[in-house]
């Protein structure tokens, strides 16, 4: 007998159900397999990397994140009048 685990994660959205998933690829590979799918779980797209590839594309999300969250809260201050300096 032979057992096989499988691990996956997804991150919905709740209000419309559609939701990401990270998953091991499906041809064995040891590759990361990212896919979006529909509420009822037809995917819409999906792309497979390296682990490596998948650790330096965390890194890169990570910093687009703090950069575009900096740039939001910058625009809603100069959007209010709010001064706003820039580090020296």
């Amino acid at each position: 007998m032979s057992y096989t685990l499988e691990f996956i994660m997804r991150v919905y959205d709740d209000s419309t159900g559609e939701y990401y998933q990270i998953s091991q690829d499906p041809d064995g590979l040891d590759l990361v397999e990212l896919s979006s799918h529909e509420k009822g779980g037809e995917e819409y797209t999906s792309f497979v990397m390296t682990l490596d590839a998948a650790d330096k594309f965390q890194q890169a999300l990570a910093e687009y994140i703090i950069r575009e969250r900096g740039r939001l809260i910058k625009e809603k201050r100069e959007r209010n009048g709010d001064d706003v300096q820039s580090p020296g």
